[in-house]
């Protein structure tokens, strides 16, 4: 019985520093016009949903075909023949789900002194790998805080 590979083809995944003559193509947003460019859009959306759904490297190059050897993250051989790794740290992936940030409290006001000035609450953050995706709250809530705000003499 034979298996359909369902990994996609390098020639949807651009390496600009290997000198790839698509380099230059794939920059240039594909919703420029053209009769094929809603359909490009399509291709691209979807495929951006599905490398969202990967949580590491390793699983993103599994999906590619065609990966080029020196893409390898994670050993070249030394002059002593030993494996040699890299002190380059490999980035984990910023996916969307809610993260601490700093928020104000108040809009700062010189003439009063406010306590605490800001505090972190839990807000959507993160990156989608696509200009049509985007991090958005499923659920929202208002939060009320208590601050200080003293009489100075």
């Amino acid at each position: 019985m034979a298996q359909l590979d369902t990994r996609y083809s390098d020639q949807r995944i651009v390496f600009p520093d290997r000198g790839d003559p698509r380099a230059k193509e794939t920059a240039s947003p594909a919703s420029e016009g053209g009769p094929s460019a809603g359909g490009e859009s399509l291709k691209s959306l979807q495929l951006a949903k599905k490398i969202d759904s990967i949580n590491s490297i390793d699983d993103f190059l599994k999906l590619v075909k065609g990966v080029p050897q020196d893409v390898a993250f994670f050993s070249s051989s030394s002059r002593m023949g030993e494996t040699e790794r890299s002190n380059a740290e490999r980035p984990n992936r910023a996916s969307c789900m809610p993260e601490l940030q700093t928020v104000p409290l108040l809009e700062n006001e010189p003439s009063v002194i406010y306590y605490p000035t800001c505090t972190r609450v839990k807000r959507c953050g993160g990156c989608c790998s696509h200009s049509l995706l985007s991090c958005q709250p499923t659920a929202t809530e208002i939060r009320n805080f208590e601050f200080l705000s003293p009489v100075m003499d």
